[in-house]
């Protein structure tokens, strides 16, 4: 009867193994694991939304608003913007630890929205413009024109940086 339980056991400890090490060997085309240098360019485009966002901060903060409504909705904005950062900051943790498709595919839904059709929303900066209406000066209508409230071109840059980067990275992976 001893014999039984022994040989029970061994059976039983020699199948567990034999199921931990095929769950660890087995590379299916969603566990697949990403090559150092797919997880270096990651870390490009984390760097680059990273910059991006303290830009956003300092663009936001330094801009000449017309009116206390203007600063305000910039600051919802940006607390929008910086909710979405967080978050695929959380993501690109995720993609850096499991380094597979899926959490590369994870961090960039969280990025750039299920469908970025012209760009990731997150790396689209908002507007720093308004309007001046059309006004009659002296009986002479002199037409409207759009304003700045800040110099945006470096974010510009950033998000094209961030767009090449993240296609390079998606032909490269297999």
């Amino acid at each position: 009867m001893k014999i039984i339980v022994v040989v029970a056991g061994l059976l039983l400890i020699v199948n567990v193994i034999g199921t931990v090490w095929l769950v660890q060997h087995t590379n299916t085309s969603s566990t697949q694991r990403l090559n150092d240098s797919a997880m270096a360019q990651v870390d490009k485009l984390f760097d680059v939304m990273t910059s991006f966002q303290t830009e956003l901060e300092n663009v936001t903060a330094q801009a000449n608003y017309p009116s206390d409504k203007e600063n305000e909705s910039a600051k919802k904005t940006l607390k929008t913007h910086s909710l979405r950062y967080q978050l695929a900051r959380l993501a690109y943790l995720g993609a850096k630890e499991r380094r597979s498709r899926e959490g590369l595919l994870d961090f960039f839904r969280i990025s750039c929205g299920d469908t970025p059709w012209t760009s990731c929303e997150l790396m689209d900066p908002p507007s720093f413009e308004h309007l001046e209406p059309g006004k009659f000066v002296n009986g002479i209508y002199q037409e409207g024109k759009t304003g700045a409230y800040a110099n945006v071109s470096r974010l510009e840059s950033q998000e094209e940086e961030f767009d090449v980067l993240a296609i390079s990275l998606l032909h490269e992976i297999k």
